[in-house]
């Protein structure tokens, strides 16, 4: 291309893409998409990638595109542009509140691409022993990624990979969290606001001395209701693998209730995820729960509302490969909720509850109504859709 016409002489870019209409390429602008050039420079770039694949990196390292060979049929534009709010800045999400260690534009935007790329965001931890991002309060393991406002991933700590065989991956050794895409728009690296526990029964702090089995035989549930406004975080479980040896998968899902009884259908739930046996303790004390993780499934919750955690474990077919939930001495000792067992196709109330713990991240009163109007709406129209919101 001629020179006086080209918007990046310097540098090659046939697609003369350019963002924030400056008459600069995106490839030679410091701010590829900020017309007010008030990014931090260090965390934006640009550049030219053909069919053959690139890597581009912003100059401190805290952001890379990886585009693997025919992932763009031709030279395009790829560029990453930073938000200009710094770093440990709040934001508020389709999870709630919480805090960005930074926020970043990448694009194109306008295009799927033939096979997924990858994007890899790191971060500085000079004194890993705290626990720490440096110059934040922001806590590695608990950060997760988010596209345009909403989860793409799990907590650092539940994504260990490998990202080619589960689409994302962190290492809080190395400070760094990748995930693949197929297409780009607006990330961030986000730590949700700290969850406070909204419903709770601790069977073993009662003085439970028993336990219900789960396997393929029985399915088990455990009904609460919710006391607050905001975005369901993690489910505790007072659940054990029966053994060592213990090598079935323990499916667990949030679900609705019908008249205060779980849905029967297992296609119709707010999350389902499956848990590997090794990740279930093999014992608990009083006061002890084992956690999951449902933060990045977004789920909005109001006070009244009745849930479901259903356990099952259909691969667990003898004694020592099963698992079980402890359950309180007395009957009704939680009272906003009941414990169910299920060995057809009918859930059958039964007398003692199941120790459980669910924690909720509480939206600060300016963004409360937004939250509720935002995602607690599309969450509740997926609900009446019978839609499945898979983790």
């Amino acid at each position: 291309m001629p020179d006086g016409v080209d918007n990046c002489a310097l540098t090659g870019n046939p697609d003369q893409s350019d963002l924030d209409a400056q008459g600069g390429g995106d490839v030679c602008d410091v701010c590829p998409n900020d017309g007010s050039d008030t990014c931090d420079i260090d965390r934006s770039a640009g550049e030219s990638i053909d069919s053959g694949g690139e890597i581009l990196t912003t100059p401190d390292g805290s952001v890379t595109i990886e585009v693997p060979p025919g992932a763009v049929d031709d030279a395009t534009s790829f560029s990453i542009t930073d938000s200009g709010n710094g770093t440990g800045f709040d934001l508020t999400t389709s999870m709630g509140d919480g805090t960005a260690l930074f926020v970043v534009d990448l694009a194109p935007e306008a295009l799927t691409f033939n096979v997924p790329i990858a994007i890899c965001f790191s971060w500085e931890d000079k004194t890993p022993e705290d626990g720490t991002i440096d110059h934040t309060s922001i806590d590695e393991n608990s950060v997760l990624i988010t596209q345009n406002g909403d989860s793409l991933t799990d907590r650092c700590s539940w994504e260990t990979g490998p990202i080619e065989t589960t689409g994302a991956e962190c290492d809080p050794i190395a400070n760094t969290f990748c995930v693949q895409v197929d297409s780009l728009s607006e990330f961030a690296i986000f730590e949700p606001d700290a969850p406070v526990i909204d419903q709770e029964y601790d069977s073993i702090g009662a003085g439970s001395s028993s336990s219900s089995a789960i396997n393929s035989a029985t399915d088990r549930a455990q009904t609460f209701t919710v006391g607050r406004v905001g975005v369901l975080d993690s489910i505790g479980l007072q659940v054990v693998r029966e053994d060592a040896s213990t090598t079935a998968d323990l499916l667990f899902d949030i679900r609705e209730t019908s008249a205060g009884v779980p849905i029967e259908s297992n296609e119709i739930t707010l999350v389902s995820l499956t848990i590997p046996a090794s990740e279930v303790p093999l014992a608990l004390g009083a006061g002890e729960f084992f956690s999951v993780d449902v933060i990045s499934s977004a789920i909005a919750v109001t006070p009244g509302e009745a849930l479901a955690i259903v356990l099952l474990a259909p691969d667990a077919t003898t004694a020592l490969n099963r698992y079980q939930w402890f359950n309180g001495p007395n009957a009704d000792d939680y009272w906003d909720g009941d414990p169910y067992s299920r060995t057809t196709d009918t859930w059958a109330l039964e007398s003692s509850d199941a120790g459980f713990q669910a924690r909720v991240v509480i939206p600060e009163p300016s963004s409360a109504l937004s939250l509720l109007a935002g995602a607690g709406f599309l969450l509740l129209l997926a609900r009446r859709r019978g839609v499945t919101l898979i983790s």
